[in-house]
């Protein structure tokens, strides 16, 4: 898990679920670069749903086909949740 946390100032708070760390690190600068968000990536899928506890996102993205999980089935845990 890459967590960019600071005082949130009104900012949306996006956690990017996807086994592809390039993808995850590209969207979250990306992301920061507006100055709008605060973002957390996760690779691991395994453990989305205790980072989206620990993080408590706005916003959650979610790459539904990875290999070591069904994307949609993080989704439906964290919806769940």
């Amino acid at each position: 898990m890459k967590t960019t946390i600071q005082a949130s100032d009104g900012k949306s708070r996006v956690l990017i679920i996807d086994n592809n760390p390039e993808f995850t690190r590209g969207a979250s600068l990306l992301l920061q670069h507006t100055h709008h968000y605060i973002v957390c990536e996760e690779n691991d899928p395994h453990r989305a749903l205790e980072t989206a506890r620990s993080f408590k996102p706005d916003l959650v993205i979610v790459d539904l086909i990875m290999p070591q999980v069904d994307g949609l089935e993080v989704a439906m845990q964290l919806e769940a949740d």
